[in-house]
């Protein structure tokens, strides 16, 4: 059996938190999507292929088809933000378990630290001035 690599646990890890704490509707829909696809990639490293790693996660095709439904609903109607958010924590939550179960999710203490997450160890800005993130740099 495949292992799945430290870089992409902590990945999955970051895309987690980053889930958990994000409000902005349209930003959650595409890392909730980024989400699916990383655990997805994991499970099929793990059995061998795409539809073998489909395979693994019962209720793929329901969570994927929920997220596509609710970001083109979105798109038409910024006023279901509410459904937006609680349609992305359920789908980030399944996963989140598919990672834990299949132990290839790994969150860092310092990924909860969102003062720290906000802050450049290098103590540079980006290009817009603002401090640049801890996930760009790790």
């Amino acid at each position: 059996m495949e292992e799945i690599p430290s870089d992409i646990k902590l990945a999955l890890g970051q895309l987690f938190v980053l889930a958990s704490v994000t409000s902005d509707p349209g930003l959650l829909l595409r890392i909730t999507r980024s989400f699916m696809s990383l655990t997805l990639a994991c499970m099929a490293k793990l059995n061998g292929g795409i539809p073998e790693g489909k395979g693994q996660i019962e209720e793929w095709e329901e969570h994927i088809t929920k997220i596509e439904h609710i970001t083109a609903e979105y798109g038409e109607n910024g006023g279901i933000w509410p459904n937006v958010l609680n349609q992305c924590g359920r789908t980030a939550d399944y996963f989140y378990a598919i990672g834990v179960l299949n132990d290839f999710i790994e969150i860092d203490d310092s990924d909860f630290n969102l003062t720290l997450a906000n802050t450049n160890p290098k103590g540079g800005n980006n290009d817009n001035g603002s401090p640049d993130a801890k996930y760009l740099h790790s």
